[in-house]
């Protein structure tokens, strides 16, 4: 039986792995969150008399998903290094992302649609209109 000295440097690898994944990790919901508060505060308007327009989410989309595919190619490229821990960390915050502009595309559809008109204020007669 031949014994390796694998195991001790397999060790201290993964420790540094994991602290790459957490680093990264932290560095990008830092910068998802600076994307989220751009597009919140772009929203504000402090006068009173005035109702603000909420301001389109699609611009603020493209910079999510500039920051998803880069946490895809970490994900390839820590994959290829052999350092696991980051890669799937990397995928998961990739998809996460993904998902996110994903509901941020449907919710700015939904503000983008037209509202519909009450059919009771055309014909208030109507069998289904109350009152």
């Amino acid at each position: 039986m031949s014994t390796t000295t694998a195991a001790p440097e397999r060790r201290r690898d993964l420790g540094a792995d994991i602290a790459g994944a957490v680093g990264l990790a932290i560095v990008e919901l830092i910068a998802l969150a600076g994307v989220f508060m751009v597009w919140v505060l772009t929203g504000l308007d402090f006068d009173p008399t005035t109702e603000a327009e909420p301001h389109p989410v699609w611009g603020y989309l493209v910079a999510a998903g500039v920051l998803a595919a880069l946490m895809a190619r970490v994900a390839l490229r820590a994959s290829g290094r052999g350092a696991g821990v980051t890669a799937v960390t990397q995928g998961v915050m990739a998809m996460a992302t993904v998902t996110a502009i994903v509901l941020g595309a449907a919710y700015q559809v939904h503000e983008d649609r037209p509202k519909q008109a009450s059919p009771c204020r055309d014909s208030p007669s109507a069998p289904w209109c109350n009152g």
